[in-house]
């Protein structure tokens, strides 16, 4: 199945997920900090770019799952939980592997050894994260040490910088009144971002990309679905075509669609995969997330909602494209995170598992290790 249907199918459905995703090494703290990006109440352009994980439930995703804690009561900070998760028809359920945020959790349900509390106060929230370019301008400014205040420079040198150089950070331009126009700060457009998206905005995207998939990505025609085939075995599983004289409601055929149906032929279950009819073309192409630069805004600041705005078909610019690793990154950016930084996070003094560093269970041995554009580029 192509990305595209992927994505657009597993984001509108009822798709139960298991996270497998992780790699080697330790996780990428500097892009995980300096490169998040969330919308603000202004219209923003942006471009998300594709990458090939492991879902939950194991199947390919352009993007990458990740459970993460939080807790308003001590030090007001998060952390990815570093245990594996396995998600199915019961609900989502951990699996193996060690967390502080989950050994709270589990003493708060009455799970730990130390008794139960009543109200835990640490979250745990699924979330998909995605990069991509945010498309607007950005200054450049020197990286300045916060103890000493000394500009940090390079301490090797690549394609981009030399050894010695300084380190230059993006900084938005808000254009009226900025101070780095001002002080005649070098402007750049673009900048490598990854955002991550919570139950609710996830369905929001879901959405969205279902009305990208009725435009015609070669014509920008309408697009309607004609047949649903097994994506395995081209078996025909649902008939649309005037023909075929199917009386079922629009509700009844996006609940048959929307999951994985069982395929009579090969008796395999996966999510059909849907054959356009175009209003103006042959061969139509369905227009995918990842073909379009669009505009979004949340509603407000108190409860955010996300508003979809213009879109436009382009590619993105062949110098933006250089900020991008060529391989995945976001299993390295979203590892789960140390016990010892777990243990600062959540004011926990004694280790409740009497190891040095988490155990961590999540792997994917297909995952590639980002090249080209280095961590130090990409953070800034």
């Amino acid at each position: 199945m192509d990305d595209y249907t992927d994505l657009n199918q597993r984001m509108r459905g009822k798709v139960k997920t298991r996270n497998k995703a992780s790699g080697g090494g330790k996780p990428l703290l500097g892009l995980r900090y300096g490169a998040r990006w969330t919308p603000s109440t202004k219209w923003s352009w942006v471009h998300l770019w594709p990458e090939k994980h492991t879902g939950f439930n194991g199947a390919d995703t352009p993007y990458f799952e990740y459970m993460e804690h939080f807790s308003k009561t001590r030090n007001n900070q998060g952390s990815v939980c570093s245990r594996e998760w396995v998600e199915d028809d019961r609900g989502v359920r951990k699996s193996f592997g060690n967390c502080v945020g989950c050994y709270e959790l589990d003493i708060a349900e009455g799970d730990g050894e130390k008794g139960d509390r009543a109200v835990s106060d640490i979250s745990l929230r699924p979330l998909a994260a995605f990069t991509g370019v945010h498309l607007a301008d950005y200054h450049l400014v020197e990286v300045t040490d916060r103890e000493t205040g000394r500009v940090v420079t390079y301490k090797k040198g690549n394609k981009w910088h030399k050894q010695g150089d300084p380190i230059m950070r993006r900084v938005p331009c808000i254009g009226r009144g900025c101070e780095h126009c001002q002080a005649r700060a070098e402007k750049v457009f673009g900048k490598y971002i990854h955002w991550s998206l919570g139950t609710g905005h996830f369905g929001a995207l879901s959405n969205f990309v279902g009305d990208l998939a009725h435009t015609c990505a070669k014509c920008g025609d309408n697009l309607v679905e004609m047949i649903y085939m097994c994506p395995n075995c081209s078996h025909k599983i649902l008939d649309l075509t005037p023909s075929a004289g199917n009386t079922m409601t629009d509700d009844a055929i996006y609940d048959m669609v929307s999951q994985p149906c069982k395929c009579r032929n090969c008796g395999k279950s996966m999510l059909p995969r849907p054959i356009y009819e175009c209003e103006g073309c042959k061969n139509p192409q369905p227009l995918g997330l990842f073909d379009v630069s669009f505009q979004v805004r949340k509603t407000s600041d108190e409860f955010p909602k996300l508003d979809f705005g213009t879109v436009r078909q382009e590619p993105i610019p062949e110098d933006l494209m250089e900020m991008f690793p060529k391989g995945n990154i976001l299993h390295r950016v979203f590892k789960g995170d140390p016990i010892r930084k777990q243990m600062k996070v959540f004011n926990l003094g004694k280790n409740p598992f009497g190891s040095e560093e988490a155990v961590d269970y999540r792997r994917n041995d297909d995952a590639e290790e980002p090249e080209g554009a280095d961590e130090e580029e990409l953070l800034f």
